[in-house]
């Protein structure tokens, strides 16, 4: 229910957008030309379920091509967070990650791309949790050998404080 909801509202949006009527007026002559095999339809329901699927998706689309945000984020704005991420985790450690030995880069670079996960996860929910990301990065930084650990608390709370502005910024 809340899906249709939200797919309401971003249909509500989208009209209110310019040019967007000419674009619902094509979408609507395409469905027209489609073959009955093309068209899945229920008895008493104007369009399939399929069919209803499809128009939201193409309905999405081109309301984030048009500079509408999409609620919940897609694959591809999930992995460039992701990366945004870890970028912002390595940041200023590679002299330290040099020092390492090509085993514990190994194991570094694997726990901070987890590391990465976990934080690009806790950023979908609504309310991020700023103690749980400052947390994930100190236990990550802790594999650093000979690392003090105001050192560890300084790093883990300025990359989660850069961590929560990417997350606000978008």
């Amino acid at each position: 229910m809340v899906d249709q909801t939200n797919q309401k509202n971003k249909f509500e949006d989208y009209k209110e957008q310019p040019g967007s009527e000419e674009r619902i007026e094509e979408k609507k002559r395409e469905q027209s030309e489609q073959t009955p095999e093309q068209s899945v339809e229920k008895p008493g329901d104007g369009l399939g379920r399929e069919k209803k699927e499809e128009l939201t998706e193409q309905i999405s689309e081109q309301v984030g091509e048009t500079g509408q945000e999409k609620h919940g984020g897609g694959a591809a704005s999930r992995e460039a967070r992701q990366k945004q991420v870890e970028n912002i985790l390595e940041s200023d450690l590679e002299e330290m990650y040099l020092k390492l030995a090509p085993e514990k880069q190994r194991e570094f670079k694997s726990k901070g791309e987890e590391t990465a996960r976990q934080i690009n996860t806790l950023l979908d929910q609504a309310k991020v949790k700023m103690g749980k990301i400052i947390s994930l990065i100190k236990r990550w930084l802790s594999l650093l050998p000979g690392v003090n650990r105001f050192f560890l608390e300084q790093e883990a709370k300025i990359k989660a404080d850069k961590i929560v502005k990417l997350k606000n910024k978008n």
